[in-house]
């Protein structure tokens, strides 16, 4: 035998044989794990259609039709192309469920093939089944995410029906605090109210965070002077300034607080906007919540992240503060009264991720502080 076909229509067969080697490699490798009898197996039944095609051209007479080659000729290249195509491709199939199995797996945590890997139950039972195993995994899928969405839908609105009406009701009372302030603009009053909006603030934080076990939330303001004109006090109290660094754009003064717990008496340094080593000298936390007019989370002191070109004994002297504190994540807000900046709110925790862990719950939760933050506004500059 030659190794290429040395009439058309023994060409013709060894097509034939090529496209049911397709079919059958395709469609016709299919076993069921139900079957235990070879008899009445699947694919026993597909491999019955593909040698009836061979037994046809070996029985058919087809001198009629002016073909002459010899059958035995035929039938062996018909086998040829339907063996070898089944084979390679039922091969190629097992290397694409052997390659693709991690990611699958992977999507469908769900997905088993008892007693065996994927790749034998494909050779086993066919593409069919390994396809219906893959079906059945995803509607359990799809079942637990329905499921679990349904139950966090659930979960949100009972959450909703309780943070509503407490939240609501201390806006109102920070309201309230600064009406009655700017009727009295009385320094007494102002440190009242202050503290109020501040206890308020550390109440929406914590019912926010759901009343997680353990949990201790304290909030303070830093109120924001020029450099030049700042107090006396708020230069001398000045923390992690860069050695050599003799002016800076405004310093933040921690003023109020809403607990005495952790209550501390110091200033930090702002760069001026106007500075090209601004953002080397730019401090985490409420420095960079004031100089970029945002709010700046650190959701793990002790994994606090500094700019390029940091200077490294400032860094040390920040990391070594955070280390001897109880809080362990904090959030920074800048506080705006009619378009100026005046100041900074921090909430700090002795939990990690007190804003949650998703830029989603950062935002929705700055958001819902900013009310309180505007407020705060009228208090620090009228």
């Amino acid at each position: 035998m030659t190794l290429l076909p040395q009439s058309p229509v023994e060409a013709i067969l060894l097509i034939v044989g090529v496209a049911m080697g397709i079919l059958f490699a395709l469609d016709g490798w299919s076993g069921s794990p139900t079957t235990r009898d070879f008899a009445t197996s699947p694919r026993l039944k597909n491999f019955k259609y593909a040698a009836f095609t061979a037994g046809l051209a070996f029985i058919a007479d087809l001198k009629p039709l002016g073909i002459t080659v010899a059958k035995d000729h035929l039938l062996l290249w018909y086998l040829v192309g339907f063996v070898l195509t089944a084979v390679l491709v039922i091969g190629a199939v097992m290397i694409v469920i052997a390659v693709q199995y991690p990611r699958v797996a992977q999507a469908y945590p769900g997905l088993t093939f008892p007693g065996q890997t994927p790749v034998l139950h494909y050779l086993f039972y066919g593409f069919h089944s390994y396809q219906a195993a893959l079906q059945k995994a995803k509607e359990e899928r799809d079942a637990s995410v329905e499921k679990s969405q349904a139950g966090r839908s659930a979960e949100y609105q009972a959450f909703i029906h309780r943070f509503l009406p407490a939240y609501n009701k201390q806006v109102s009372n920070s309201i309230a605090g600064v009406d009655r302030f700017l009727a009295h603009q009385e320094e007494p009053v102002r440190m009242q109210v202050a503290q109020q909006i501040l206890t308020s603030i550390q109440a929406v934080v914590t019912e926010y965070n759901d009343r997680r076990p353990g949990l201790a939330i304290n909030v303070n303001y830093m109120r924001a002077y020029p450099f030049a004109t700042a107090p006396a006090a708020a230069k001398t109290r000045l923390r992690f300034a860069k050695k050599g660094v003799t002016t800076y754009g405004c310093v933040l003064m921690l003023t109020e607080y809403a607990d005495d717990e952790g209550r501390e008496s110091f200033s930090l340094p702002v760069p001026d906007e106007t500075d090209q080593e601004a953002a080397k000298l730019l401090l985490p936390g409420a420095p960079e919540a004031f100089f970029n007019t945002t709010t700046a989370v650190i959701p793990q002191t002790e994994k606090v992240e500094f700019p390029t070109g940091f200077d490294p004994a400032v860094k040390a002297e920040i990391k070594a503060y955070f280390a001897s504190k109880r809080f362990q994540s904090f959030a920074s807000m800048t506080i705006i009264h009619r378009g100026e900046k005046c100041g900074v709110v921090n909430i700090e925790s002795n939990a990690e991720y007190v804003f949650g862990r998703r830029e989603e719950e950062q935002k929705e939760l700055a958001g819902l502080i900013k009310p309180f933050s505007l407020l705060l506004g009228f208090v620090v500059k009228t």
